[in-house]
């Protein structure tokens, strides 16, 4: 169940900031994005060694894997500094709710992708949830970080649509080992530059190979395989059950206390995944088309 798996990476990504906050207080979000990078690479080209080394070997579509791994290393950087910026409730929402809009945009453009009519009123209400969630702790909105929240949404969509063309071919713990791979590679300048000192206490330590190995590795393995057959702007809606995540354990592991908008905006955000689910497939534009029909008759491309 394609969905299935992509509700489940949502779910592991949700996990993120209980986990950071259990990490120590003097980690450095750029820091701790940079090292989950290098530990999810790492954990993926192991398994894709494993499991599919001729993958691994054959030449790749250079400009999909360079895109899809900028987009992954852009995303880590804009949407820190666009929290740091605007603050983490209008940061948040900013960058999650303008990527479903690229990814609509990007799937069509590159995919010939349409969303039937359920994906519109769906990924509204999760939005809407979405800004819900972090009302309770809005604060005076600074414009400046704008363009780097919504180049956060965009950049998490254009890994989405980039993967689409890397997976045709390729298993997914392959495709995302060579993705994570350049993003680790793009960042790992970072850990020169940014104190690394609290990495060495244990708690921080197991925080990050959470990150690195269930909320990275599993997760976007996960989301690939879902992603093969699910259209990019669907599986970027779905991915909306992250914030979900993070607000429950926030209340029911960290004891944070919860608001009636709180309770309104899960709702909301449940409404639209339900919504979701009445989705019909997405048709190419061009049903002539011998390209589009390989692609859409066969996801993924596995022999």
């Amino acid at each position: 169940m394609p969905r299935l798996s992509i509700a489940l990476a949502a779910i592991l990504w949700g996990t993120t900031g209980t986990a950071q906050a259990l990490a120590s207080t003097q980690a450095h979000p750029l820091a701790v994005g940079a090292i989950r990078l290098l530990i999810g690479a790492a954990c993926l080209l192991g398994l894709a060694m494993f499991a599919d080394r001729p993958g691994l070997l054959r030449p790749w579509p250079r400009r999909a894997t360079l895109l899809a791994g900028l987009g992954v290393a852009l995303y880590q950087v804009s949407f820190f500094a666009a929290v740091k910026t605007m603050g983490v409730a209008a940061g948040t929402v900013t960058a999650i709710g303008s990527a479903p809009v690229a990814a609509g945009i990007l799937g069509f453009v590159l995919h010939r992708e349409r969303p039937a009519w359920p994906w519109y009123p769906a990924t509204a209400l999760a939005v809407c949830g979405c800004a819900l969630l972090t009302s309770s702790h809005a604060g005076e909105i600074s414009w400046a970080g704008m363009p780097l929240a919504l180049g956060a949404g965009f950049s998490y969509a254009l890994y989405c649509a980039a993967c689409k063309s890397i997976l045709r071919d390729r298993r997914p713990e392959t495709a995302m080992a060579g993705v994570f791979g350049i993003a680790a590679v793009l960042l790992a300048p970072l850990l020169g530059i940014l104190d690394m000192t609290w990495l060495w206490e244990l708690r921080s330590m197991a925080a990050m190979a959470h990150l690195g190995v269930a909320a990275t590795a599993l997760a976007y393995v996960l989301f690939s395989r879902g992603l093969t057959s699910t259209p990019v702007a669907t599986a970027v809606t779905i991915s909306l059950l992250e914030p979900l995540t993070a607000t429950a354990l926030g209340i029911f592991l960290l004891r944070e206390p919860v608001s009636p908008g709180q309770l309104m905006g899960m709702g909301s955000i449940l409404a639209g995944m339900m919504l979701l689910a009445a989705e019909g497939t997405v048709l190419p534009k061009t049903s002539s088309s011998p390209t589009l029909k390989t692609k859409y008759s066969n996801p993924g491309g596995r022999p």
